[in-house]
């Protein structure tokens, strides 16, 4: 069968990274033992873009569009393998 196959437009897969610090202390106040945490998160901490997949239809697929070969948009992220 001619054209292209099933999944044949794939971007690079997801890439993220997180970063968590956190400081923990137990002092006794009132004679009872109490536990501070403080925490701070941070995502996608590289900023990286994570492209949505080219899809059929689309001007990233058409070779007559001039954004062919080009992801449209950004995406949540995902990776088919």
């Amino acid at each position: 069968m001619p054209g292209i196959g099933r999944n044949s437009f794939r971007g690079p897969c997801y890439f993220d990274a997180d970063m968590s610090f956190a400081k923990e202390t137990t002092f006794n106040p009132f004679d009872r033992p109490v536990l501070l945490r403080l925490q701070v998160n941070a995502y996608n901490i590289f900023n990286i873009l994570q492209l949505a997949p080219i899809t059929f239809n689309s001007g990233g697929s058409n070779i007559q569009s001039g954004t062919f070969g080009e992801s449209q948009n950004g995406d949540a992220g995902g990776c088919l393998n």
